[in-house]
């Protein structure tokens, strides 16, 4: 299994990505992904007793149900929810938006963000495919600290060069082909990443 991401997309037209589309090699994450994710496919091709499933998604939120696992704590994170956390508890001063003028519905840059906890793949025969992860709704970053229903200051900067407007990969062939779909939306998200963050740590407890 192949943690790909929908970046491989590059800049699309269409409002959700269905994996037919083509892939581009012009964002450097896509193009990262892409490298490696076709040797993969390609020796589970030559040999029959392989199987090589590869899953696109935009952004995951780390963190699992009730907080019981998530990214260390100490470290200054990566992704989205648990970097607005810190910010929701004083650890870091605001939200970083890179850009207020694109042709989005709230005028940032849109991702389809997906809980962790629905990334396990279902029990079941495949042989080599290429599956999207999502919901299917894609969120901005000032949506996703309002999600976490906890006073998030934003810092508006200029836009990012080559920034996608939007990524949010169509998550309706994993949905036929596997019976799987996105029921954590982003409040629950942002819910388990706080719990994460809030909870005595283990070295403390101890």
């Amino acid at each position: 299994v192949f943690s790909s991401s929908a970046m491989v997309y590059g800049q699309a037209d269409a409002r959700t990505i269905p994996e037919t589309a083509a892939t581009k090699f012009n964002i450097p994450d896509g193009g990262t992904r892409l490298a490696c994710g076709r040797p993969i496919v390609d020796e589970a091709a030559s040999d029959s007793e392989l199987q090589a499933v590869t899953v696109r998604y935009c952004n995951r939120v780390d963190a699992r149900p009730l907080g019981h696992i998530d990214e260390p704590r100490t470290r200054i994170p990566n992704n989205l929810a648990p970097y607005a956390v810190k910010i929701a508890t004083r650890e870091r001063g605001y939200l970083q938006v890179f850009g207020n003028d694109y042709p989005t519905h709230c005028g940032a840059v849109v991702r389809d963000c997906i809980h962790v906890n629905t990334l396990d793949l279902p029990r079941r025969e495949v042989r080599i495919r290429i599956v999207n992860r999502g919901t299917g709704r894609a969120c901005s970053v000032p949506e996703v600290g309002n999600a976490s229903g906890r006073s998030i200051p934003l810092l508006h900067l200029v836009p990012r060069q080559n920034d996608l407007t939007a990524c949010c990969a169509d998550p309706a062939f994993s949905s036929d082909l596997l019976g799987w779909s996105a029921l954590l939306l982003p409040q629950r998200m942002c819910d388990d990443t706080w719990h994460w963050h809030v909870r005595p740590s283990y070295e403390s407890a101890a």
